[in-house]
């Protein structure tokens, strides 16, 4: 993959984190940041897991990268069911009950992590199309040392 589509692809990633300053919930003095998906692990773990991908794992680009943004996602959509157990305690989630109180940095962020889905999986065949010319140079490496 070229240059460029990684810097996009890393641009939307930062783009996304700057978005989870915002407020995602609550009304009137009641504001949760997005900060909470962030603090999750797993949305640690797929960041970091996206970028090791995007820009260091030579044959496993895409994998990582994909698994990266599933994993923000998943963090995302869990930081939509489970917000509310920082307020109050809820007896299971009641997505009636997140959606009452969803504030606009969360539809921003997680469009921005459905745009970062999207252009992964469009550019999949030229991160495959690397790694194979990078397997066939490695052969060929072998075979002439």
């Amino acid at each position: 993959m070229n240059e460029r589509k990684k810097l996009i692809l890393t641009g939307v990633l930062l783009g996304n984190i700057v978005l989870m300053f915002l407020p995602w919930f609550g009304k009137g003095e009641l504001r949760i940041l997005g900060m909470e998906a962030l603090l999750n692990p797993g949305v640690v773990l797929g960041t970091v897991g996206f970028m090791l991908g995007l820009w260091w794992l030579p044959r496993g680009q895409f994998p990582a990268a994909l698994t990266g943004v599933l994993l923000v996602l998943a963090g995302e959509i869990h930081a939509f069911f489970f917000w509310p157990d920082a307020v109050v305690t809820l007896a299971r989630p009641d997505p009636a009950f997140s959606l009452s109180f969803v504030r606009p940095g969360f539809y921003l962020g997680t469009a921005a992590t459905l745009l970062l889905l999207l252009l992964t999986l469009a550019w999949r065949k030229q991160w495959k199309g690397e790694a194979k010319q990078t397997e066939h140079k490695t052969r060929e490496g072998g075979a002439h040392a």
